[in-house]
């Protein structure tokens, strides 16, 4: 993800798979493989990984990738 924020551009490969990292499409929300990932991030880190997803959704250059960000927002990153 601090790769990704180098450049932060919407056409940028780091980019593109941060993104689809953060918000699998095909991954349920109990998925065991998953939850034990999201499991390793502590309150904070999560808050970090849901404002780069906000960030993304606040820029209209990153318009392909809201759907992927919203996503991932919803399932697995506003997690309370």
């Amino acid at each position: 993800m601090l790769r990704s924020l180098d450049t932060f551009e919407y056409c940028g490969v780091v980019f593109k798979y941060v993104i689809y990292s953060l918000s699998p499409t095909k991954t349920p929300v109990d998925d065991p493989w998953f939850r034990e990932r999201l499991d390793q991030f502590t309150p904070e880190q999560i808050s970090v990984i849901a404002s780069f997803l906000d960030c993304v959704l606040d820029d209209d250059e990153f318009y392909y990738y809201y759907a992927d960000a919203k996503r991932g927002l919803r399932k697995f990153w506003h997690l309370t």
